[in-house]
């Protein structure tokens, strides 16, 4: 099968693992983000376990992009999550005090869900940038963000839901918004460092 890298014929392989090996060795340090053959997405089991079979398809088509986009976007996609969290946060807090635990513990679950994206996406970062990425920003941010999740596990292990209230209240205001600009200038920086890398 003839196999595309970004629009551009790089050569041949018989089967797809073949096709497959071409394409990451020619996309260098770009990442694989997507994989068509024949026009047709190829199947999440077909890229972790390809078929041997020589006549999977005529053509494959994959596209790479560099690492530090996909960094940006993602630090982009965390910021975005963050930005009417802050609210949320608040709403939650009210109801703990007020005794609506069943409401408020259903709703805490989506809050620790997008700070859980936000440590993920900044583990992703730091290991696909490495010494690349502008880290400086996050040293002291990043002290306090890991001190109150921490705070906020042990509060809820302890079922200290008036500590778990006063946590999202007062000692996580403005977290959302201050990490939400932050890891949007971290993207900025990242996309700059890309343009003055590509120029």
């Amino acid at each position: 099968m003839r196999v595309f890298l970004d629009g551009k014929m790089i050569g041949t392989g018989d089967t797809l693992s073949e096709a497959l090996a071409l394409a990451a060795r020619s996309a260098g340090d770009r990442l694989v983000v997507e994989a068509k053959a024949d026009g047709q997405q190829v199947p999440a089991a077909d890229l972790e376990h390809p078929p041997e079979q020589a006549s999977y398809a005529s053509e494959l088509a994959v596209t790479s992009v560099e690492s530090s986009q996909l960094v940006a976007s993602a630090l982009t996609d965390a910021a975005e999550a963050l930005t009417d969290l802050g609210a949320e946060q608040s709403a939650v807090a009210e109801l703990l005090q007020v005794g609506e635990t069943q409401e408020a513990m259903s709703r805490l679950g989506g809050l620790v869900g997008v700070w859980q994206q936000v440590d993920q996406t900044m583990l992703l970062a730091q290991q696909a940038m490495g010494d690349r990425l502008p880290i400086d920003a996050f040293s002291t941010e990043a002290g306090e963000l890991t001190s109150q999740l921490g705070a906020m596990r042990d509060a809820l292990e302890a079922g200290d839901l008036t500590t778990v209230a006063d946590l999202l209240a007062y000692d996580m205001d403005g977290l959302p918004d201050r990490w939400s600009i932050l890891l949007r200038e971290v993207a900025e920086q990242i996309g700059m460092l890309c343009t003055t890398q590509a120029g």
